[in-house]
Formats: structure tokens, sequence, C-alpha cells
């Protein structure tokens, strides 16, 4: 929501000094900010179909694609701004850095480093998302909003025993 009320406001003001100016960085400016409300209209235009809903692995894939293209469109207008004021290199740093900060705010890199942690210290799965669809596919865990949850309480307090090391079972 906050992207589009930026967008909107990008294009009315690049209007604004294009109608003035005549300026070619306006223009680019305008052209930016329609894409970035292309971009946050997307998802709107075309309903997804129940299992893209109900899939977490596909909210994650989604979130890789939006924040790869908005990564690009906010380093492109970071560059076109910093160009004009501080020249070429100043404003592929400035941009290169609007890119990157937008891309490591996705859940997708939120995602990839809790997997990477997950299976570097725990011994989790690298690919968890896939790891969890399994369970899923197996009985075990079923889809609750975008997360997963034990489809029985008895499977979770075992787990949580076996873990921890306090096993309320026996023989466990």
């Amino acid at each position: 929501m906050l992207t589009a009320v930026f967008a909107v406001a990008v294009a009315a003001i690049s209007t604004v000094i294009a109608l003035l100016s005549d300026s070619l960085m306006a223009v680019l400016y305008g052209l930016i900010a329609i894409l970035m409300i292309a971009l946050n209209a997307g998802s709107s235009l075309s309903p997804p179909g129940v299992d893209e809903v109900l899939s977490p692995i596909r909210v994650i894939k989604n979130d890789l694609n939006v924040a790869v293209l908005g990564s690009l469109l906010l380093g492109a207008y970071g560059i076109l701004y910093y160009l004009p004021l501080y020249g070429v290199s100043v404003a592929i740093w400035f941009g290169g850095m609007c890119a990157l900060g937008r891309f490591c705010c996705s859940a997708f890199v939120r995602y990839f480093c809790a997997a990477t942690y997950g299976s570097l210290r725990f011994g989790l799965p690298w690919a968890f998302a896939k790891f969890m669809d399994w369970g899923r596919a197996a009985g075990l865990l079923r889809i609750s909003g975008a997360g997963y949850q034990f489809r029985h309480r008895e499977i979770k307090e075992y787990l949580d025993a076996v873990i921890v090391g306090s096993a309320p079972y026996p023989g466990v």
C-alpha cells in the first residue's frame, strides 16, 4: 500500500516537472513510477487459484519475483535521481544501495537466511519449504494461512519431548 502511494506521488511530481521543464529525466521518473504502480497493482488484477493461495512455497516464490523487480526499479530510480546531482559513479553506488536494500528486506531473503541457519546449526533440510510440503503430503502437517501446523497434537508433543529431552512418553 505504501509503495503504491509513493509511486503515485512520484508519478504526479514527475508529470509536473515534465510539463514545466520538458526534461528527459522527469519523463524517465514517470515511467519508473508507472512501472512501480503496475508492479503493485499486478497482484490484484487476476485473483490466484486456490492452490496458489494455500501454498506457502508460492508465497515465497512470489515474493522473490516482486523483490527482484522492485529492486531493479528502485535501483533505476536511485540512479536516475542521483545522476544529475553527483555524477555517474556515485549514482551507480546509491542506486545499487537502493536496490540491495529493497531486495534484502524481502520475505524471500529472510526465508533464505532462516533455512541456511537451520541447516547449518540444527541439521534441518536446506530446502525447508519442500520438506514441509512433503510433511503436508504425508499427512503429518496441514496448511494454516501462510504456514504449517501439526495435524495431531501428540506428534508435536512427542517431537518437543525428543528435542528438549524431557520425554513424557515411555520409551523416548
